[in-house]
């Protein structure tokens, strides 16, 4: 069989990490007879193995921090009328028309005796349109206390809703490109309206072009960087821990065919072993 070079590209690397798999990728094919499309998309499910352990699963009661909330006495709560019915509106404080922006009650009923609430800005570091939440919206509460309490549960149920959908998305690639299922979390063990955001997020083929056998994985889900333990990191080891992989794999074909042979060294001894 005719050794085949391979190339990868990937971004912001320094490039050390690809050429030791290109290198092995292509040494694979020569040793064990495999094709080049059975020595790519082995490759690339060692690579997503690597990179779905290391990311995290978002904890809806470790992640307020990315809540803040402060009063905001530029407005006032007030009412206004539409057609034969009192709605509830900001103004500013000094008077004026109403303010056209996004608020929730979280006061307690309008009708009830000593309903005078305070406005709050609430902002969300966290939310994004993957949430389906604004970054930025209005509170009227009785006091910051009950305003904080009401963000911070209103952004651990969003987080809750998608927890896990970093992980699952990996997953899905890891199943689309080798046609099995993966263990842990699942796409279908999280929210239906979760399954869909995963699908828009992934975009992946492999297949040939021009001659050349080709994998393309691209994961578009907004904090898919962010969502790794220790984010460009835990990718640039991903690649080296399936140079290692690689490297093993190798190894152990070589023993199990001859009495006597010279190993390959370990790509990168620095994350051998190591847990994720």
């Amino acid at each position: 069989m005719a050794t085949t070079s391979v190339t990868m590209t990937a971004t912001c690397l320094n490039g050390k990490p690809l050429e030791a798999l290109e290198r092995l990728i292509a040494q694979r094919q020569r040793e064990m007879g495999e094709t080049t499309s059975q020595a790519v998309i082995a490759t690339a499910i060692n690579i997503l193995s690597s990179i779905r352990a290391a990311t995290k699963v978002a904890d809806p009661k470790k992640d307020s921090g990315f809540v803040t909330v402060a009063a905001y006495p530029s407005l006032v709560q007030s009412w206004r009328t539409e057609g034969k019915h009192h709605r509830l509106c900001l103004r500013p404080a000094g008077g004026g028309a109403h303010v056209d922006v996004s608020f929730i009650n979280a006061a307690g009923p309008v009708n009830a005796r000593g309903y005078h609430p305070l406005v709050f800005l609430a902002q969300d570091r966290g939310a994004s349109s993957i949430y389906g939440m604004s970054r930025r919206y209005f509170i009227l509460a009785n006091n910051l206390e009950a305003a904080k309490k009401f963000a911070f549960e209103r952004h651990s149920r969003r987080v809750q809703r998608y927890a896990g959908l970093a992980k699952a998305v990996i997953g899905k690639i890891q199943s689309d490109v080798w046609q099995q299922a993966v263990s842990g979390p699942s796409i279908s063990s999280i929210a239906a309206k979760t399954v869909q955001v995963a699908a828009r997020s992934i975009v992946q083929e492999h297949g040939y072009s021009s001659g050349n056998v080709y994998v393309e994985i691209d994961d578009r889900l907004k904090y898919a960087m962010l969502a790794l333990k220790n984010g460009q990191a835990d990718f640039e080891q991903a690649l080296m821990r399936a140079a290692n992989r690689t490297a093993g794999i190798l190894n152990h074909s070589w023993q199990q065919k001859l009495f006597s042979y010279a190993p390959i060294p370990t790509p990168f001894p620095e994350v051998a072993g190591r847990k994720h």
